[in-house]
């Protein structure tokens, strides 16, 4: 049951989410899978740890999800690699650091979860360069220039 409930979890979020991407309401393009399957385990072990869920049913379905975060946030990142920045040094180290700070999660060894996401953040930072949707406003293109057109007619 717990499979079940986390599927329709993955995908109600997931049309949510691409709704939001179509809209361009969001600051930066996100995944929608991935950030159906993100909170998803992310709601579940919230629920896990106030003693909604039971431990034993929802617990092996968040450690899969966990990890399937941690290869799907290694297979978007190379996506955003730095000039020079190699997508295999990146996901070499992305990816098994990532399968340690999820096994620390799932082991509440809360310690090593500071660390271990510290860690990826480094990593990220290193290897990464986020990109922010430049054209939400009209400063640039031709949007723009009709926009200052009509502003030279109005008064």
């Amino acid at each position: 049951m717990a499979i079940l409930i986390a599927l329709v979890s993955i995908g109600a979020i997931t049309l949510i989410v691409e709704f939001l991407n179509v809209r361009d309401v969001l600051p930066v393009k996100i995944c929608a899978i991935c950030a159906g399957t993100a909170t998803t385990w992310i709601w579940m072990l919230a629920g896990i740890l106030a003693g909604e869920l039971m431990f034993a049913a929802y617990m092996p379905v968040v450690t899969i999800l966990m990890g399937g975060s941690v290869v799907g946030i290694a297979y978007q990142g190379n996506r955003y690699l730095k000039e020079g920045r190699s997508g295999l040094l990146w996901k070499a180290l992305f990816i098994p650091l990532g399968f340690g700070t999820v096994w620390s999660v799932a082991n509440f060894a809360f310690g090593f979860v500071i660390l271990g996401v510290a860690v990826l953040a480094a990593i990220a930072g290193a290897f990464l360069t986020l990109p922010f949707r430049r054209n939400r406003t009209p400063q640039n293109g031709a949007a723009a220039k009709r926009l200052e057109e009509a502003m030279k007619d109005c008064c």
